[in-house]
């Protein structure tokens, strides 16, 4: 999933004003819960399967918000390799 997430981060970058609320806050909860995994590096093996489910949620919930942002900026006229990463990202659902 992550290097979903990050294509469309490069589509998302090109217009940063354009990015919508839920899609900001939904990657901001990722980055920050992905900080928070970095500090707790000793977790027990239950702890960690249920930061693992978190994360997956948490990237899941990053895609589907920002899709439609994504979609938008793909829409428009777009620098060359920008549309690449666009036709890219649109083979890929």
């Amino acid at each position: 999933m992550e290097p979903h997430l990050q294509t469309m981060f490069q589509v998302l970058n090109t217009k940063p004003d354009t990015i919508s609320t839920t899609c900001m806050d939904s990657l901001k909860k990722l980055r920050s819960f992905k900080e928070k995994l970095a500090k707790e590096m000793n977790s027990s093996d239950v702890q960690s399967e249920i930061n693992a489910t978190i994360l997956r949620t948490l990237y899941t919930n990053s895609i589907q918000f920002c899709d439609t942002d994504v979609q938008d900026i793909c829409s428009h006229r777009v620098e060359p390799p920008i549309r690449k990463v666009c036709k890219e990202l649109s083979s890929q659902n």
